[in-house]
């Protein structure tokens, strides 16, 4: 199997971004305390994005709030679909431990378990063409587009073999965020079940990032951005197909990790309460009892020394001397006055 691409500008240009950022973010990953928030913030929208194919999600989707209801975003059956989505996204350190094992059976077990099925008959390879509906939002305008699977029946076990074979001997010598936009195309393309091969794409490439230590520790929510832009990847992908050049599929996919990094980034400025700046490198340290201050303010929005002083269980006379040192590191800002006064992060400011 060949696969066919050039390496252009924009491709470059956004992998130096990406590793510079994620340079920096895995640095202060190894070390802050937010690490198990933003972990679980991102596999939360992760999750969130690669089962909601059918909802177009506000821009401003709190994915920290602890309040957020998943319910109000997805139905009972997508809310299965989403806990077997994030219990694989735990796993797939363990899952993906060593190229050799990338075949046929490989790719069949993991689709298999993302079905999460006792009776695996939906699990079987796709025995007939395939017209898919996909449903994509326009300019806030809700359509339908069809697309047809273009690989047939007979065609699929050799394509799968072809592209295992091509993976295990191209593993090492393949630039690791290449060779993961490879295989989420390849199995794309292929299309070898009748049911969960967007959401096996996604594995698969986040599978390949993590065996290839890119993204052991799981920071980059990637489905957030194929989500908001549905109909492009579906374009991409049909465009690919019929030309065999990988070249705009692999800038569409250095796109999204580069867009990934960024929300990643995002998440932990907000979640930090604006001490930990990944792109101007600014970390500011906080003791555990300012670290717990921050969050509860981040919760509530904003708080009076009183409530701070309850959730804390400390003296009002300590809150105050904490408030003080905060809003001079200017990470609080002070509303109002006297007793009335109440403290916001600086951040939402």
């Amino acid at each position: 199997m060949r696969i066919k691409y050039t390496l252009t500008n924009t491709i470059l240009n956004q992998i130096y971004n990406f590793a510079e950022l994620h340079g920096r973010l895995y640095s202060y990953q190894t070390k802050n305390k937010w690490s198990k928030e933003l972990a679980e913030s991102i596999k939360k929208l992760s999750g969130f994005a690669a089962v909601s194919v059918d909802k177009n999600l506000p821009d401003n989707l709190d994915i920290t709030s602890k309040t957020l209801n998943l319910d109000k975003f997805l139905q009972r059956s997508t809310l299965d679909e989403y806990i077997h989505y994030t219990r694989i996204l735990d796993q797939i350190g363990k899952l993906f431990t060593n190229p050799a094992k990338l075949g046929i059976d490989f790719i069949d077990a993991v689709h298999l378990d993302l079905l999460n099925l006792n009776n695996p008959i939906e699990h079987r390879l796709r025995t007939r063409v395939r017209i898919l509906p996909k449903p994509v939002w326009d300019n806030g305008v809700f359509k339908t587009i069809k697309l047809e699977v273009k690989t047939r029946p007979e065609e699929i076990m050799n394509k799968l073999y072809e592209f295992t074979e091509w993976l295990r001997e191209n593993f090492a010598s393949t630039n690791s965020l290449l060779l993961a936009g490879i295989c989420h195309y390849k199995i794309a393309e292929i299309h070898p079940y009748d049911d969960a091969n967007g959401r096996l794409s996604r594995i698969f490439d986040r599978g390949i990032l993590s065996l290839k230590k890119v993204d052991n520790l799981h920071l980059l929510p990637i489905e957030d951005f194929y989500l908001r832009n549905r109909e492009r990847y579906y374009q991409l992908i049909e465009h690919t197909i019929e030309s065999n050049d990988l070249t705009e599929w692999l800038e569409f996919y250095t796109e999204g990790l580069l867009y990934s990094i960024n929300s990643a980034i995002d998440i932990l400025l907000k979640l930090s309460g604006g001490t930990i700046n990944i792109y101007t490198n600014e970390y500011i340290d906080l003791t555990p009892k300012e670290e717990e201050l921050v969050k509860i303010i981040r919760d509530l929005n904003q708080a009076s020394g009183a409530e701070i002083a309850k959730k804390l269980h400390v003296s009002r006379q300590n809150v105050s001397i904490m408030l003080r040192k905060l809003t001079f590191k200017n990470v609080l800002t002070r509303v109002g006055e006297n007793t009335s006064s109440r403290y916001k992060l600086a951040l939402t400011s």
